[in-house]
């Protein structure tokens, strides 16, 4: 752990777990708005409304460090990871991340909803496809834009295999020549309950999905995220843009 991070931690209100993410520090703690009130008698240059306990916190910013981080409530992010009820939380941990404080209830979620994330873009391909494609779709949630999701497994490869366990494949699927992957629709879809996010299910039995593996199941799949970004408000006001796959919501968003 480098001198930033371990500074990080030390002026911070303790946390139930700590993750290093690629966007900065992920604080997971029992309650939000105590964990700010604590903060803010710390830390009180951070907020930028000090009348107001924002669950969006501002990055740590002086003369000597800088580090992006950002807070959540252990139950919001155990459900997310468990049932995509929030897409970006879910796909926070979709990239390659560090523990640095942890439980093993947690390390299963995290685990659990990266074997959801593999399966979603599994289900999302048709026919024969190549490891790295997989991989690609695998963060179509927590990266925006093809060509920088092949760039991030290209650069990543190696962890990522690692992470999502594609070696040798398994009675669901088979790795070919350690490039190519064919997929078993019809297991996955017997098995969806075990296999997907309760939410994905749920919207599959309302659309009347049948099997996996065809056109259907694409659609399936571009009406649930659009039907999440809906609930979780498809403006983005801190880049005043449309998020095209995904919405980070203000008060989970990593900000400097």
């Amino acid at each position: 752990m480098n001198n930033i991070i371990e500074k990080s931690i030390n002026t911070h209100p303790d946390a139930r777990a700590i993750y290093k993410m690629e966007e900065g520090l992920l604080y997971i703690v029992d309650d939000v708005e105590k964990w700010n009130k604590e903060n803010i008698k710390l830390n009180e240059h951070e907020y930028r409304d000090d009348s107001v306990v924002s669950r969006l916190v501002n990055a740590l910013n002086n003369n000597k460090y800088r580090v992006n981080y950002g807070v959540v409530a252990y139950n919001d992010l155990t459900r997310a990871l468990t049932d995509w009820d929030n897409l970006y939380l879910a796909s926070l941990f979709h990239k390659n991340c560090e523990a640095i404080n942890t439980d093993s209830n947690l390390t299963g979620a995290i685990i659990n909803n990266r074997s959801q994330a593999l399966y979603f873009a599994m289900i999302n391909r048709m026919g024969m496809n190549y490891v790295k494609s997989l991989l690609a779709d695998t963060l179509s949630l927590s990266l925006k834009g093809e060509v920088n999701r092949e760039r991030y497994v290209d650069a990543n490869l190696a962890i990522l295999r690692d992470m999502y366990s594609l070696h040798n494949g398994n009675d669901i699927y088979n790795i070919y020549e350690d490039k190519y992957i064919l997929v078993d629709y019809k297991k996955i879809f017997d098995r969806r309950n075990k296999l997907l996010p309760m939410s994905l299910n749920e919207h599959f039995d309302y659309v009347g999905l049948e099997e996996f593996g065809n056109l259907m199941t694409y659609k399936a799949i571009k009406s649930f995220i659009r039907g999440r970004n809906a609930i979780e408000k498809v403006f983005d006001p801190l880049n005043e843009t449309y998020m095209d796959y995904l919405v980070k919501r203000d008060e989970y968003r990593f900000k400097r």
